[in-house]
């Protein structure tokens, strides 16, 4: 596994084993032991995945202590621009953002340390993207920022948002729980 660092501590991009033939692609997106070997410590509880159409922008979603988790993200079909924020106040790289183009024609996973926020544009239609957290689903810790108060650069100047994701606070008016 080729493992890339980003801008933001802790998140590293990874590209994924995959082997093409006649048939088809196949891609394995999780491997414990590869992962360690990389830095990273993720023991999969839960896993889900998300099927958008061309402009959604789904976010910026993470869940709060004792609840919050590491997350791996993978692009299965389509293409989608991830976004993320770093909600860390101890971390060198609080409050900045990074962006991550993802496409299932390069299979790659995007790891996301506790305290990450994460959302992303879906670029073409029928984008499929694939999520695996290392705590289960608690709707009472489910929070977010609104993708507005970030300085994303996006393709689109409308994108299609759910009444939940417009309902999140800004982040110069959220009080993170992430040390």
């Amino acid at each position: 596994m080729n493992v890339t660092e980003l801008s933001l501590l802790g998140c590293k991009l990874i590209d994924l084993p995959h082997s093409s033939d006649e048939r088809g692609r196949f891609v394995k997106t999780y491997h414990q032991a590869e992962l360690a070997k990389s830095g990273i410590d993720f023991k999969h509880k839960e896993e889900f995945y998300s099927w958008s159409e061309r402009h959604v922008l789904r976010g910026m979603h993470f869940q709060t202590p004792p609840f919050a988790h590491q997350k791996l993200v993978h692009c299965a079909a389509g293409q989608a621009l991830d976004l993320l924020v770093d909600l860390r106040k101890s971390s060198a790289t609080f409050g900045q953002t990074c962006t991550v183009a993802l496409s299932a024609a390069k299979p790659q996973l995007l790891y996301l340390p506790v305290g990450i926020a994460h959302g992303f544009l879906a670029v073409t239609a029928q984008t499929l993207m694939l999520y695996q957290t290392d705590s289960l689903y608690a709707p009472d810790h489910d929070q977010g920022i609104h993708w507005r108060s970030l300085p994303f650069e996006l393709p689109v100047t409308e994108p299609v948002v759910s009444l939940r994701d417009q309902g999140f606070p800004a982040l110069d008016q959220f009080e993170s729980p992430f040390l």
